[in-house]
C-alpha cells in the first residue's frame, strides 16, 4: 500500500511539472513567434522601399499640396531626367525653397507611392545640371468644359484594332493618359492601378450597368506599340471587353490631349506630363475631369455609374 501511494505521488508530481512546463514555455514560444513575424514584416517593408540620391532644380513649390516640382537629373537604373512634382511627408521640408534653387534630396520609392525627403539647397555655382532642351508637344488652347460634346478621335488599341468615338456610342468611358515605361508609383502606375480597381469593382457589382469602358492612352507612340500595350494590359489582368490601351500618331494624341488640357513634353529621352483623368457620359459629353492623382477608384466608379445613365 505504501509503495502504491508513493508511486501515485510521483505521477502527480510529474503531471504538475508538465503543466508548469506548458504554462511557461508555450507562452514564451508564442511570444517568440509573434516577435519573429513582426521583425520579418519590418524587414520585408524596408526591402520593398528603394532610396535614390537625386539632384535637380526647383520649378514650382506648392506647400499647401506638400509638393515641389523639380527638373531632376537622370537617376541611373531607375528613371531618365525629367520634370515632375514630388510629394513630401513634412511641409517643413519645403521651407525656404524657391523657384530656381538647386537642391539635393533622397527619393523614396515604395510599392504604391513615392516621396522625397532630406532636401538640401546646393550652392548656386554653375554646375552641369540637366538642361531643358525639351519641346512641349501640346498647344495651349481652351479645353472642354463639362457638358460639352467630346470631338471624335481615331486611335489603335492593344489588339491592333481601330477605335474611335463612334465605336463607343451609347457607352460611358473614363480616359487617362500614361506611358508604360513610367516607373514612379505616384504617376502612371497609380492611374493604371486605379483603373484596375475600378474595373474589378464595376464587374463585381451585382446589377451594375455594362455600357462602360476604360481607356488608357499612351503619349509615347514611339515605344508603346500595340504589342507592348497588350503585354502591359495583361500584367493588370485587364478585360478587353471593358478596358483598352490606346496609341496612335503623335498628332492624333496631341489633338486628343488638347481637348482635356493634358500637357506632355519631352525631357531628353523621357516624358514629363500633368495628370488628367476624364469621364465622358453615354451621351458623348464631358462629365468630369479628375486633376492630379488623389482621386480614388470609388470616386471614379461613382462617376462612371452616373455617366452610364441616358441623358434626359
Amino acid at each position: 500500500m505504501h509503495q502504491f501511494v508513493e508511486k501515485d505521488s510521483r505521477l502527480t508530481t510529474g503531471t504538475e511539472r508538465q503543466r508548469c512546463f506548458k504554462a511557461i514555455v508555450v507562452p514564451m514560444c508564442l511570444c517568440a513567434f509573434f516577435l519573429l513575424c513582426f521583425v520579418s514584416c519590418g524587414v520585408k517593408q524596408s526591402v520593398a522601399e528603394k532610396t535614390f540620391s537625386v539632384r535637380g532644380v526647383v520649378k514650382e513649390v506648392e506647400a499647401a499640396k506638400k509638393t515641389v516640382t523639380v527638373q531632376h537629373e537622370k537617376i541611373p537604373g531607375y528613371m531618365d531626367a525629367m520634370t515632375m512634382p514630388f510629394e513630401v511627408k513634412n511641409t517643413n521640408e519645403l521651407r525656404g525653397l524657391k523657384v530656381g534653387d538647386r537642391i539635393a534630396f533622397q527619393m523614396v520609392v515604395a510599392e504604391k507611392e513615392g516621396w522625397i525627403r532630406h532636401i538640401v539647397k546646393l550652392d548656386q555655382s554653375p554646375e552641369q545640371m540637366p538642361s531643358r532642351t525639351s519641346v512641349q508637344v501640346v498647344k495651349a488652347i481652351e479645353p472642354l468644359d463639362p457638358g460639352e460634346p467630346v470631338p471624335d478621335f481615331h486611335l489603335t488599341n492593344e489588339l491592333g484594332q481601330a477605335i474611335s468615338l463612334a465605336d463607343l456610342k451609347g457607352k460611358a468611358f473614363a480616359m487617362t493618359f500614361i506611358f508604360t515605361s513610367c516607373p514612379f508609383p505616384n504617376f502612371c502606375p497609380r492611374m493604371t492601378s486605379n483603373f484596375s480597381e475600378t474595373e474589378n469593382k464595376l464587374i463585381g457589382q451585382k446589377g451594375a450597368p455594362t455600357n462602360w469602358m476604360l481607356l488608357s492612352v499612351s503619349f509615347d507612340p514611339e515605344h508603346d506599340s500595340p504589342e507592348k500595350l497588350l503585354a502591359y494590359g495583361k500584367v493588370q489582368n485587364y478585360d478587353p471587353a471593358h478596358w483598352h490601351f490606346l496609341t496612335g500618331s503623335e498628332a492624333e494624341i496631341e489633338q486628343l490631349c488638347e481637348v482635356f488640357d493634358e500637357k506632355f513634353w519631352h525631357d531628353g529621352t523621357s516624358i514629363s506630363h500633368n495628370l488628367r483623368t476624364v469621364v465622358v457620359g453615354a451621351d458623348g459629353k464631358l462629365q468630369k475631369i479628375f486633376q492630379g492623382n488623389d482621386w480614388t477608384s470609388d470616386e471614379l466608379k461613382a462617376e462612371l455609374l452616373k455617366a452610364c445613365k441616358p441623358s434626359r
